[in-house]
Order: structure tokens, then sequence, then C-alpha cells
């Protein structure tokens, strides 16, 4: 028996098993060897094409996200740190500088 064949099958059998289930009883049953078995496990566990795809396609969004949101960040510690000064917030200066810091860090990093 070919793989696409025993494909085909398990996708004719539109029964409330799952399609693991159903190749374990194909396994059991003998009408496939434990090689094909694992071989087809290991393609139904594997993501599709289009799956990767929409993963690569959503990555551009993401960095653009986070780099609005650090640079909202580093605006608002950029606020914070004269107010903290003026008001003799000692605490509100100093996490403002280090959000200054490691904004801007990780703003660098994120360009590589």
């Amino acid at each position: 028996m070919t793989i696409k064949y025993l494909i085909d099958i398990n996708m004719e059998n539109t029964s409330n098993t799952t399609s693991e289930q159903e190749l374990l009883k194909m396994r059991d049953e003998g009408k496939i060897n434990e090689s094909e078995y694992q071989q087809l496990l290991s393609a139904m566990q594997k993501p599709s094409i289009e799956e990767i795809e929409k993963q690569k396609s959503n990555e551009p969004e993401f960095k653009a996200f986070r780099k609005r949101v650090l640079t909202g960040s580093m605006i608002i510690c950029a606020f914070g740190l004269p107010i903290g000064v003026v008001l003799n917030l000692p605490y509100v200066w100093i996490m403002s500088i280090l959000g200054l810091i490691i904004g801007g860090i990780k703003l660098r990093w994120g360009k590589k």
C-alpha cells in the first residue's frame, strides 16, 4: 500500500474517531506497518504550508507593533523624567532614566 492511498482511505472515513485513532486501528489490523504509521503520524502533526506562511506574514506586523510600543514607552519616560525631578520624586526619575536606557537598547536590538 502506498502512503497516498492510505491518506485517501483516511480522508474517506468521516466517523467520530480522530485521524490518530484511525491510524492506530489500521496499524493494529495490519493494514500498515510501524514505519508507515510513524510516517503518516509525523505528516499529520507537521504544520501546513499555509500556517507557516501566515506566521511569516505576521512577523513584520509584530515587529512594527513592538517598535510602536517601545517608542511610546520612551515618550512616557521622557515626560516622567522632568516631572520627577521638579516634584522631587527620586523613584520616578530613576525609573524614567532606566526606561529610556532599556527602551533605547531594545529598539536598537530589534533592528538587527
